[in-house]
């Protein structure tokens, strides 16, 4: 044989090595991926099932989320009402707190001014009572200066009484004197009194 069928005939050996590898390469590629197929159609089929299981645990669930949900609702309505109830509580303890503020303020002012309206009394009572000592004192003293008075004017008295009697004998001997056959005509003279009727 020649060279080249020589050359021809290796080179045709070695296309068919390489075809025998390249299908091998392709057989085994094939069984691989139909393993792969396989595999994954099983891991589609769990996971449908997965999906389908699910799916009605969902449908389960739905109902008991429903139930949950509303009873959170009825809670939480409950809550709020109670938290209204609560703040109302507050609202009007607040207000409550500052009326009595507002008392003790005014009861304070009002101790305040019955404190300085006391002090005032205290003082105008102080302020009385000396006017009241001083008055009494002066009084006493009147009463000194009417006792000096009343006995000037007892002496007066007595002593205008007793110059009326003198003046009375004198007028009753004047008139003897002057007629001395008429002591029936001598005035009657009223008596000197100091009472007034």
């Amino acid at each position: 044989m020649s060279t080249l069928g020589k050359v021809l005939s290796v080179l045709t050996v070695l296309m068919i090595l390489v075809w025998i590898v390249m299908a091998a390469g392709v057989a085994d590629l094939n069984r691989n991926y139909g393993e792969k197929v396989i595999k994954l159609q099983a891991d589609i089929d769990r996971l449908e099932k997965q999906v389908v299981a699910s799916q009605e645990q969902v449908d389960q669930l739905i109902p008991q989320i429903s139930l949950q949900q509303i009873e959170r609702d009825k809670r939480l309505t409950v809550l709020r009402e109670h938290l209204s109830r609560l703040e109302k509580l507050e609202t009007e303890s607040r207000e409550a707190l500052a009326r009595v503020e507002l008392q003790v303020t005014r009861v304070q002012a009002e101790v305040t001014a019955a404190q300085a309206a006391n002090t005032l009394r205290e003082k105008e009572k102080a302020d009385t009572q000396k006017q009241l000592a001083d008055a009494r004192a002066g009084v006493q003293t009147l009463m000194g200066e009417n006792a000096k008075l009343l006995d000037q004017l007892t002496g007066l008295r007595n002593a205008f009484l007793t110059t009326v009697a003198e003046n009375r004998q004198l007028l009753g001997r004047l008139a003897a004197a002057s007629s001395p056959g008429s002591a029936t005509a001598t005035p009657r003279v009223r008596p000197a009194s100091l009472r007034r009727d």
